[in-house]
């Protein structure tokens, strides 16, 4: 098994929020607060004699993604949208870069995203409003450091 070697800092710059830059549907996401995503793969043990698992079967890949966003960069993201909802935006990709430094730069694609769902929640006293929405997703590209 080969040793596991981790990446060296350069300069002792880690990737971080700050280092994030998140372009969807034309335009750089200034109002992004939170973004998760992941891909997934069903794996299965399959048992023959014993109690021991002797062998693995894999199934479907899945990918999922979520954003949070501000309130302002929702409504002009709604101003996109047919009817002002955003459910009807047609399919787009998000592009998601990590540049903590110009030569450290990762970029993840998130493909085929349509939004499932539309919303806001607001409390008394918030400072902020802030809008997570799902998104349906294709395919993940995940980038690897230059």
């Amino acid at each position: 098994m080969a040793e596991m070697r981790y990446p060296t800092l350069l300069n002792g710059i880690s990737y971080a929020w700050g280092s994030i830059q998140i372009f969807m549907l034309g335009k750089n996401v200034i109002g992004a607060r939170k973004i998760d995503y992941k891909t997934e793969q069903e794996v299965e043990n399959i048992y023959g004699s014993g109690v021991a698992a002797v062998q693995r079967g894999f199934g479907n890949i899945s990918h999922t993604a979520t954003i949070t966003l501000l309130k302002e960069e929702v409504a002009e993201l709604q101003k996109l949208a047919p009817l002002g909802d955003l459910t009807n935006i047609p399919v787009f990709d998000i592009q998601v870069t990590y540049f903590p430094s110009p030569t450290k730069v990762v970029t993840d694609y998130i493909k085929k995203c349509v939004f499932v769902n539309n919303g806001v929640s607001v409390s008394q006293n918030d400072k902020m409003i802030e809008v997570e929405l799902t998104l349906s997703v294709g395919a993940i590209e995940w980038g690897q450091p230059l």
